[in-house]
Order: C-alpha cells, then structure tokens, then sequence
C-alpha cells in the first residue's frame, strides 16, 4: 500500500507529465507507477491465494521476486537522480 502512496505522491511531485527531459527521472516515475500496479496485482493473488489455498502460488512467487528486484532499481534511480548521477555512490 505504501507504494501507491509514494507514486501518488511522486506523480503530484514531479508534475503530471508522460515524459522527461531527464531519463532517470522518467524512468523512476513509470517504474514506480509499475511498481504500485503491480503491488495491486499481489494484494489480489495473495487475497484468492485464502480463498482458495489450492490454486499454484508460483506466479505469486515470481511477481513477488520481480518486485524485489524492482523496487531495489527504484531506491538506486531514486538515489541517484537526487544526488547527481552516481556520485552518490562515493563514500
């Protein structure tokens, strides 16, 4: 849920437009609007997973992973957009 908030917020932030002079803001804003679909998309197999405790959870499991993955690209977009490039790597 704290993802749909965040890309709510994020669209109201960033201004609603489809594209960006800036790359890694355009792909942080479409990245996080996938991430909170897609979290939409969980809510609802993990709902009819207790309905029905039969059904296979294995893609579940894979949309699971794959928003793992996702939301640690998002952090590091997120990071770097904010301070500059990958500088924000430098300790």
């Amino acid at each position: 849920m704290g993802a749909i908030v965040a890309a709510f917020l994020g669209w109201f932030a960033g201004g609603f437009y489809l594209t960006d002079r800036n790359p890694i803001l355009m792909t942080h804003r479409w990245l996080g609007t996938a991430i909170a679909g897609v979290g939409l998309v969980l809510v609802y197999l993990a709902a009819g997973h207790r309905r029905a405790p039969e059904r296979s959870r294995k893609l579940y499991l894979v949309l699971l992973g794959l928003m793992t993955l996702a939301i640690s690209v998002q952090g590091f977009l997120g990071g770097t957009f904010m301070h500059g490039g990958l500088n924000h790597l430098a300790f």
